[in-house]
């Protein structure tokens, strides 16, 4: 634009705008409009990025998040439980040895060995062995000949263990551990992985409100300037100018705001990135989450439709948890699910 028309224009404009009271303000925000270059510029630069997919992010989650991986120690401690409890049915080899001298004399001595098979069958061991107790002083409980004494032999309990001994109970109550720990596990995987997913569509949804926002901004650009040539050429009056630069920067100010919860919502996804070596990892810049699916994708089943498919797979004959319920409530079921498949 040549200077001298700039100034006609700008003379003309300050004489239209300081006929009203707010006239200087007006004036003021007119030559701003006037003497610089276009004013709004893209808040982040367009490149070029890949999307990082929420099966990807899920992958990443499960298999390296420091929360994932201890949850993954639970049945593998509960199998060494397991693995001890079993333990106090090996075979045990015992040796003991006594003995004492006085004077340079011998008093005793007592030699006992014993190889100890427990059985799981009523708290049974087995019990094979070898004992030599010789001396002038020797207890004659455990005297034997100088060649020593081998035996054999059954311990039963009577009463007390027949049944149910401690054995018995530590290896039974590891084992339902190991169920215990499975259920532990994938309660705490299930939700590291909901409040993961909870994380990433709010990234994916902080990423379209910016970029609805940003568009937002540039058709209000567009309207700002067209609004100012029209303002030029005199086909409107200088305050539309002042409507439209009101209206660009609170689109821009809206776009900055949905800038700071975007990067707020990437750092949230990052949290949940680790590598192999247990390194916290950082989401890249240029890394766009998925889409949300359509609204149609979301309705595709009708809320009537779910409930009448989980209560005839609940009822169905095939399902595992109808042989642990009573002959009359499996009939109630089963006259239920007919109900709902007819």
């Amino acid at each position: 634009m040549p200077k001298q028309e700039k100034n006609k224009l700008l003379t003309t404009l300050a004489m239209q705008t300081m006929a009203s009271s707010k006239g200087w303000k007006r004036l003021a925000v007119m030559l701003g409009l006037l003497a610089g270059p276009a004013l709004a510029q893209p808040v982040v630069p367009a490149s070029d990025s890949a999307t990082f997919t929420l099966a990807d992010f899920n992958r990443y989650v499960t298999e390296r998040h420091p929360v994932a991986r201890q949850a993954g120690l639970l049945p593998q401690r509960a199998q060494q439980e397991v693995r001890q409890a079993r333990g106090a049915f090996d075979p045990r080899l015992e040796s003991k040895f006594y003995g004492k001298e006085l004077g340079g004399k011998p008093y005793f001595y007592d030699w006992d060995n014993a190889l100890r098979v427990p059985v799981w069958l009523g708290g049974i061991d087995l019990r094979a062995g070898f004992e030599r107790g010789v001396g002038p002083n020797v207890n004659p409980q455990e005297y034997t000949s100088p060649a020593g004494l081998s035996y054999v032999g059954v311990s039963v309990p009577i009463g007390q263990g027949l049944l149910m001994d401690e054995r018995r109970a530590a290896l039974r109550q590891a084992q339902a551990l190991v169920g215990q720990a499975e259920a532990e596990r994938r309660a705490a995987l299930n939700k590291l992985v909901l409040s993961a997913n909870k994380d990433y569509w709010e990234w994916s949804l902080s990423q379209q409100r910016y970029e609805l926002l940003r568009r937002n901004r540039d058709l209000g650009l567009q309207r700002f300037r067209a609004t100012r040539e029209r303002v030029r050429q005199g086909d409107l009056a200088p305050i539309d100018s002042v409507e439209a630069l009101t209206e660009l920067q609170n689109r821009e100010a809206q776009l900055a705001q949905a800038l700071g919860q975007l990067r707020n919502a990437a750092l949230q996804v990052s949290n949940y990135l680790w590598d192999e070596n247990s390194q916290p990892r950082e989401l890249p810049a240029t890394a766009r989450a998925q889409a949300l699916p359509p609204p149609t994708a979301r309705r595709s089943s009708s809320p009537n439709t779910v409930v009448r498919k989980a209560l005839a797979c609940s009822c169905s004959p095939f399902w595992p948890a109808m042989a642990a319920l009573p002959l009359g409530h499996r009939l109630l079921c089963s006259e239920k699910a007919q109900l709902v498949q007819g």
